[in-house]
């Protein structure tokens, strides 16, 4: 599968780095955030292809930011990272628009695994409610 132009959201920078390097060394181009402000104006110079996001930002929740760039941008894939497993947090991600949910500390394996499995989704869209229209990602 072709390369891809991934867009990292996390304020805990070893977790940034080492998905960076990572994604990077799979022949990826990667682009890091710490906050939801700082992806948005990242995402502004720089189209993206899939946002890998933390769920708990500094500035707002990664479900925020999903909601945002896909107002903005319209449709977006999206891999969710958080280190809560409940099934209100998945249904949460899969309202926001995210077509996967990976926990943290994430496995590099398993992320590389949903990275191909998230292509493979329909992007979903949104409509005023903001809630997804597309077939419903089944999270692990």
């Amino acid at each position: 599968m072709p390369p891809l132009r991934i867009l990292i959201v996390d304020d805990h920078l070893e977790t940034q780095s080492l998905l960076s390097r990572l994604l990077r060394g799979n022949g990826h181009t990667v682009l890091t955030a710490s906050t939801a402000d700082e992806a948005i104006a990242v995402a502004v110079g720089y189209p993206f292809d899939l946002l890998l996001s933390d769920l708990s930002l500094p500035d707002r929740s990664g479900l925020e930011l999903m909601r945002e760039l896909r107002q903005l941008y319209g449709e977006i894939r999206g891999i969710a990272l958080t280190g809560m497993d409940a099934a209100e947090y998945k249904n949460a991600c899969r309202d926001a628009g995210f077509a996967g949910y990976l926990m943290k500390p994430v496995d590099l394996g398993r992320l590389i695994q949903e990275i191909e499995a998230v292509r493979q989704v329909p992007v979903p869209f949104a409509d005023g409610d903001g809630k997804s229209h597309a077939p419903s990602p089944k999270f692990p």
